[in-house]
């Protein structure tokens, strides 16, 4: 089996690449990613990855898309742009990379024939933000990173019969690997907390947001090899509101200092009901710090 997956040098790219390696029924994993966010993290670690292929390209460049994906069987595509908070500034980069990226890798795989399978990473944010979400619910993004998610499912979906074809709308991911990403909310304050021994929370930070581990999605990415899913799925660990993460984070470090901006001012809501943080996934976040604490040199 022969897998390519786009964006794959990037934060979940690195975890999933490395889960992919270990399946002895593949052959080999193309890296397409033009490098743009995680420089050359993505190369480091002790564990060498011979069944790896890297290839340097930028999503809207399809004649190289074309290239890459020869004899491919499985397409992952996980490029995308994606900033916290979703600010309109990125509006272009959205339209762009989410938007007119994935039509051009969607056109390159119809043209295609030895792709069979193809997994798209999409986000919760296609849902909206309000207090009483369910998976079934049907997407109302009210920001340009929903709308270009959700643009970008509806244009897999004009893929010819024949090819399996899964959505999976992943929430907030934190965790720790070495192209982490430190514009999410969890990984931004664990950081902080350890360096600086403090933190900002904008508005009242009752606000919650819906979470997924990295360790969690990237077992769902991989596992899609095994099974069928009913698509589209979200793929969640839990919800908790901002400062239900600030009281946790004060466990591990007593003496963090947190200042809330903008106190007064509403920020809006992600809440699936069904989801609703427990203990087991304070276990979660507790592995998460201490991965962070240890990789950090001082």
């Amino acid at each position: 089996m022969k897998i390519l997956l786009t964006g794959g040098a990037g934060y979940v790219g690195y975890s999933l690449v490395r889960a992919l390696h270990r399946r002895p029924e593949i052959s080999q994993i193309k890296v397409y990613d033009n490098l743009s966010r995680t420089g050359f993290n993505f190369f480091t670690g002790t564990e060498k990855l011979p069944k790896v292929q890297f290839v340097k390209g930028d999503i809207l460049d399809t004649d190289r898309l074309k290239g890459a994906l020869e004899e491919t069987d499985v397409v992952y595509h996980l490029a995308a742009f994606v900033s916290q908070p979703y600010n309109h500034l990125q509006n272009l980069q959205y339209e762009q990379v989410n938007r007119w990226g994935t039509l051009s890798l969607a056109r390159a795989i119809e043209k295609c024939g030895s792709v069979s399978r193809v997994f798209y990473l999409s986000s919760t944010a296609v849902y909206g933000f309000r207090n009483d979400i369910k998976i079934s619910d049907p997407p109302t993004p009210n920001n340009a990173y929903g709308d270009s998610k959700l643009e970008g499912e509806q244009y897999f979906k004009l893929l010819s019969e024949g090819k399996e074809i899964a959505v999976i709308r992943a929430a907030n991911v934190f965790g720790y690997n070495p192209c982490m990403r430190l514009d999410s909310v969890i990984n931004s304050w664990i950081f902080k907390g350890l360096t600086e021994g403090k933190i900002n929370i904008y508005g009242s930070g009752d606000q919650e947001r819906a979470f997924v581990s990295l360790e969690s999605l990237t077992d769902q990415l991989c596992g899609l090899l095994d099974r069928k899913v009913e698509s589209p799925t979200a793929v969640i660990d839990f919800c908790t509101s901002l400062n239900r993460i600030r009281d946790w984070l004060l466990t591990q470090l007593p003496e963090l200092e947190y200042t809330y901006l903008n106190r007064n001012q509403l920020f809006p809501g992600q809440r699936f009901p069904e989801f609703d943080m427990d203990e087991q996934h304070g276990e979660i976040l507790d592995r998460t710090f201490s991965q962070m604490r240890k990789s950090l040199v001082i």
